[in-house]
């Protein structure tokens, strides 16, 4: 796992994001009219997908 993907775990070992078209994504850092800058995005498969809150 890469230095940097590990340092976003919380102290469980869980990765906490928006889920969308199989990314999981972090906070918005900056947005326009014609696009959305996550401060990270990870690819991951739908069966290691854990829990989707509403």
């Amino acid at each position: 796992m890469p230095d940097w993907l590990e340092e976003l775990l919380d102290k469980d070992g869980y990765l906490t994001g928006w889920y969308a078209d199989g990314y999981l994504l972090g906070d918005i850092i900056e947005i326009d009219i014609e696009y959305l800058t996550f401060e990270w995005w990870v690819p991951i498969q739908e069966d290691t997908l854990k829990e989707v809150s509403k």
